[in-house]
């Protein structure tokens, strides 16, 4: 078996202990701070950044790979230097403006504005150093070394750990001075391997008025505009939640973590893996098949993690979060939301790919109107949902919004590119993925019946989480076998 059969195993793995330091660290967080009007502040100054870097970060991330796939340094150079120019920009208005920004969001309490606005000047500029690394991270990609981000982010998460539990005295200013010197350093180190390895970064504005830089500047218009959008309704729900009781912004952004760390286990990195795959696929062969068979592999690996919390996220949550300052009802509320969330992924992970194969066709115009359609609907569905059911809606709102998106790209799909004949059998399997992983769950459900009540927590959330996988497994053995087949094929490569 070749070594790059084990390429993106290793970086689960990298990734696994990443996102298990990360849960430690939230763990201990949640000990430290609970549900307070300073972890609220922190979490609002974190969404008003992040809606800002985050949409360049993942905008610069899908234009640089094919930019440095064809060793066009040039053209990623004045990429790199516009959206550079524009970041620092953002972070100005941002301190400047700070105050007004944030009391226009929220009128909860004076002490949240004034917290908030303090924070958000660490937060910027924390921000910022993340959104230039990612820039690193990308040329990682494409000459094949993944997991030198993952070993660095490795390196940030032990310092974070480690301060929070031997520092003492922490308050959230201290804890954001922490984060924001590791994410320079995290910088710093990112920039150092990225240059020694190649990547010649220059600052070049004179460059942008040749017109193949320029296609790529036009291309990333529609890309920015769409991942605004999707930035800006996940900011909308932030401002949601920080408008109702304490501590419902600090629940939200932990339900939210709990589906990124699992994102960024097994998601991300299977786009970063497979991605530049699909497009050399796309390019060359033009056959659909191979990106619908990763749809439905990806499809699969969603259901299965959606079970597996179903099952046993319960007693995950309750282990890392509960404590007299993160009560009970603040851990159920936390684990629903991740639930509602997490099954919203099985529509987007479809998505996302059908974007990246519009991307791969250069054609981006289609993604921005999707995203500004389905967000407008999430942040309408959100606002009517919250007022009906509360903290609920601001979730179910963007579950929503996930099937319109899905369903507005399966139609424009067909109308660019046309479906393969065999798009009814792809549709049927999808369907199949959820009727495995309802079977799955409900199969759990009724064997926890005959099971002793009194087992240690630990060992009650392992096998919870076992018998869910096996059952989903069988389930998906029996009625969808290819796609097991595929998806050992993706870890492991191909049989002999």
């Amino acid at each position: 078996m070749k070594k790059r059969d084990f390429s993106l195993s290793i970086m689960i793995v990298l990734t696994f202990f990443g996102q298990l330091l990360s849960l430690v660290q939230s763990s201990r967080v949640a000990r430290i701070f609970g549900v307070s009007v300073e972890m609220d502040s922190y979490r609002l100054a974190t969404s008003i950044c992040a809606f800002f870097f985050g949409l360049f970060s993942a905008g610069i991330t899908t234009m640089l790979v094919p930019a440095y796939a064809k060793k066009n340094k040039r053209q990623a150079n004045v990429f790199l230097t516009v959206s550079f120019s524009f970041l620092l920009l953002s972070s100005v208005i941002i301190i400047l403006f700070r105050t007004p920004i944030i009391s226009t969001i929220t009128h909860q309490n004076a002490v949240l504005v004034q917290t908030a606005a303090k924070l958000v000047i660490l937060v910027a500029t924390l921000e910022l150093f993340k959104a230039l690394s990612t820039v690193s991270t990308a040329y990682y990609h494409c000459i094949g070394n993944h997991n030198i981000g993952k070993i660095l982010g490795l390196f940030t998460q032990t310092a974070l750990v480690l301060y929070i539990f031997f520092a003492r005295n922490i308050t959230i200013f201290s804890y954001t001075w922490a984060l924001w010197l590791l994410a320079l350093i995290s910088f710093l180190l990112h920039w150092t391997i990225a240059e020694r390895k190649g990547m010649g970064f220059r600052i070049d504005f004179r460059s942008a008025a040749d017109p193949e830089v320029r296609t790529i500047l036009y291309a990333f218009l529609p890309i920015l505009l769409s991942e605004g959008i999707d930035k800006l309704a996940s900011f909308v729900d932030s401002m949601i939640a920080a408008n109702l009781e304490t501590g419902m912004i600090t629940i939200l952004s932990y339900s939210q973590m709990i589906v990124t760390m699992i994102n960024s286990l097994l998601i991300v990195n299977l786009f970063s893996h497979e991605y530049p795959r699909i497009v050399a696929n796309i390019q060359e062969d033009k056959s659909q098949k191979l990106f619908w068979d990763k749809t439905i592999v990806f499809h699969t690996i969603v259901c299965l993690v959606f079970v597996a919390f179903v099952a046993g996220g319960k007693q995950a949550v309750e282990f890392l979060y509960l404590n007299p300052k993160f009560d009970q009802q603040a851990v159920n509320m936390l684990f629903t939301g991740a639930i509602l969330y997490l099954f919203g992924q099985q529509l987007n992970v479809i998505r996302d790919l059908i974007y990246r194969y519009f991307y791969a066709m250069q054609e981006t115009k289609v993604t921005a109107r999707n995203s500004i359609l389905v967000n407008i609907v999430n942040i309408i569905v959100s606002l009517i949902l919250v007022f009906t059911i509360g903290f609920y809606g601001i979730i179910l709102g963007t579950v929503v919004a996930s099937l319109v998106s899905l369903i507005v790209m399966l139609v424009q799909f067909n109308k660019c590119f046309g479906f393969p004949e065999q798009i009814k059998s792809y549709i049927k399997k999808y369907f199949v993925n959820l009727l495995c992983a309802g079977i799955a769950i409900l199969g759990t459900l009724l064997l926890r019946q005959i099971m002793p009540d009194k087992i240690p927590l630990l060992l009650d959330l392992f096998l919870d989480v076992c018998i869910a996988s096996v059952f989903y497994l069988v389930m998906e053995y029996l009625l969808n076998r290819t796609a097991v087949f595929q998806t050992l094929e993706l870890f492991f490569g191909k049989r002999a």
